[in-house]
């Protein structure tokens, strides 16, 4: 549950403990293989920090007390302030039988359908995804390993889905040329020809290296209508791409030879319509009335935000909200007094902390139902425990389409470990087993409201998705995308403002990126996991840090929308220069920078004063180049 991948794995329980995870064999998703994130991410489930006691005003209840308190605030609110006042936000981690009982409790509360997203950039960037993904287009990771061309645009695999990076090193390692069109320093295994060009440049790049693959003579219809509007859209200023020309010229050869090309886009880290542009970009290169070209196929590997992003996205089609849509002043939620949150922990995800906590403080109740420690599990007046995916299994939809089912390892508890001190399980018989309060959000629903009904009609998606629920087998998924996408060639009306924004003069880029230790809360906890997070740091191309006299290693301030950021400065040549990149882990600040893309001032970027910059600043005269002679 820590990528979109929905790779197969074998979990080993002892004593009521998970003690590690392995792979198991899945030919179109892992094959042999594991990454370290989905490796060592399971000390969450066994931790002795996990919640596992009910808990109302920050005191241990029994589950039936806790959620019987739970539904009589909830309904208070209702009838204080109307059903929009209650918000029901489920994590898009979670699997589809959680979403499907959160619909059943909003359902029941009378209050407005769960959102499943954070952020209403990560609902359209899901949603823009589910429309242009059908079952012919997104490719598993067995084809991205067999491609013969890879061009990775916007994505960073190897920190945001590592089985991704290991599939493409598969394919240079069969003699597909690699392709890099990114801003951010983008780590492979491989051999790889590298773009990096800044993200306001990176639609124009796009539109040069397709306009010489293709000529008009080369396409019809609708391929021809989506390339000439990519060519029209942006100002193609061939003066920024000099310094990569021959890198240019090696890409759209690539191109030009390939048969069976794969994009790798994501829908994290660049605008909400990348998934439109980048799929049109896939059905282009296959898609053409030129003779030589007649036998190419051609995918799209879209690495979405969470575990069952695409799940969510078909589950709640064009109904979808976002709790930030939901919740956030100034978004229309100045009316939300409830928030039941299952899953998520808004206040250590949402990236604006300044403003999630502000919109928490204003609440008068939050229900937390979660399976982990968490700041938003703290602040809950009502905390409800809940099991983890090795204790209740369920289904999910992986990131190209795959309805699977995880089975349940174990039935839950205390770790022997931790129930007997450490030593040897106790002695003193009794009924149940310790530690067995937290359970599943469909148990959790038979307490909080046994009777309630979803009464909504389901979309063709959500009947395709419940008709491959109930024929799932844990050793076979069940495709669930339709035969052919809703949108195939979408609009891209949206490229010439986001160029033009991207490339102001005098200030840079700040990019928040994912991180292959330390992006997924989950796998950040307990051991082994924490053990393996990076350290907190911020990078930016030798040259700009060259022109501020920084130097490598520093400990550099870095003034964001909502705080300053104190982390280690680290170069990169393989980077964008006026962007500033700035790893989601624990520590570096983030959420600082109030979105997952911004902009600053590059001279606002400062080094830390140490004691001997202090002495020669006491010394220096001040003059009104600093307001009020603050140096």
């Amino acid at each position: 549950t820590h990528c979109s991948l929905g790779c197969n794995t074998l979990p080993a329980v002892r004593y009521r403990e998970v003690l590690r995870v392995e792979n198991r064999f899945n030919e179109a998703v892992n094959g042999d293989f594991l990454c370290d994130r989905g490796r060592y991410g399971f000390g969450y489930a066994s931790m002795p920090e996990r919640p596992r006691t009910a808990q109302v005003g920050g005191q241990p209840v029994s589950p039936k007390e806790g959620a019987g308190v739970a539904m009589d605030r909830l309904k208070a609110a209702i009838a204080a302030h109307g059903p929009e006042s209650v918000v029901v936000h489920v994590s898009s981690r979670c699997t589809l039988e959680d979403m499907l009982a959160a619909r059943r409790l909003a359902s029941g509360l009378g209050v407005p359908a769960p959102s499943f997203f954070l952020t209403e950039d990560e609902r359209a960037a899901c949603l823009n995804a589910a429309s242009c993904l059908d079952a012919d287009l997104a490719w598993d990771l067995e084809q991205v390993r067999r491609a013969d061309m890879v061009l990775v645009l916007g994505a960073d695999p190897l920190r945001e889905a590592p089985m991704a990076a290991l599939a493409i090193r598969q394919a240079a390692r069969s003699g597909a040329t690699v392709a890099v069109l990114d801003p951010r320093p983008v780590d492979l295994p491989c051999e790889a020809v590298r773009l990096p060009v800044r993200q306001g440049l990176m639609p124009a790049a796009l539109a040069i290296l397709l306009g010489r693959v293709f000529s008009e003579a080369d396409l019809q219809d609708e391929p021809l209508a989506f390339w000439r509007e990519l060519q029209s859209a942006i100002e193609k200023r061939t003066e920024d791409f000099v310094e990569i020309g021959a890198e240019m010229d090696a890409v759209v050869e690539a191109l030009s030879k390939a048969r069976r090309p794969v994009v790798v886009c994501s829908a994290t880290a660049m605008p909400a319509q990348w998934p439109i542009l980048a799929a049109g970009v896939a059905r282009l290169l296959r898609r053409t009335g030129a003779d030589d070209r007649a036998e190419v196929r051609s995918g799209l590997f879209c690495l979405l935000p969470r575990a069952d992003s695409l799940g969510a996205a078909l589950l709640a089609g064009g109904d979808a909200t976002s709790l930030e849509g939901r919740l956030m002043p100034g978004q229309d939620g100045q009316s939300v007094k409830a928030l039941v949150c299952i899953g998520a922990d808004p206040l250590g995800e949402y990236p604006g902390g300044r403003a999630i906590e502000e919109a928490a403080d204003g609440l008068d109740l939050l229900v937390c139902v979660d399976c982990a420690p968490s700041a938003t599990w703290s602040k809950a007046q009502v905390a409800l425990p809940m099991d983890t995916i090795f204790e209740t299994g369920g289904c999910l939809v992986d990131n190209h389409g795959l309805l699977q089912r995880a089975d349940p390892v174990f039935a839950g508890g205390l770790p022997v470990l931790q129930d007997g001190l450490g030593s040897h399980p106790p002695r003193t018989p009794g009924a149940g087993v310790p530690g067995d309060d937290p359970r599943g959000m469909a148990e959790w629903l038979d307490l909080l409201a046994p009777d309630a009904v979803d009464e909504g009609a389901p979309s063709s998606s959500e009947e395709r998705l419940r008709s491959a629920m109930g024929e799932v087998a844990s050793e076979q998924g069940v495709p669930v995308l339709p035969g052919e996408a809703p949108v195939r060639f979408g609009s891209l009306d949206w490229l010439g403002p986001f160029a033009a924004a991207g490339q102001e003069e005098g200030v840079c880029d700040v990019l928040v990126t994912g991180s292959t230790f330390g992006a997924d809360r989950l796998a950040n906890l307990g051991e082994p996991g924490e053990t393996l997070l990076p350290e907190p740091c911020v990078h930016i191309h030798p040259l700009d840090a060259a022109a501020m006299r920084f130097e490598e290693g520093e400990t550099v301030l870095l003034p964001l929308g909502q705080g300053v950021v104190r982390t280690v400065l680290r170069c990169r040549e393989d980077m964008a220069r006026n962007t500033v990149v700035l790893p989601k882990t624990p520590g570096s600040g983030w959420q600082l920078a109030g979105a997952m893309a911004s902009t600053v001032a590059l001279q606002r970027l400062w080094r830390e004063q140490g004691d001997e910059d202090r002495a020669a600043m006491a010394r220096a005269d001040t003059d009104d180049s600093c307001t009020g002679g603050n140096v």
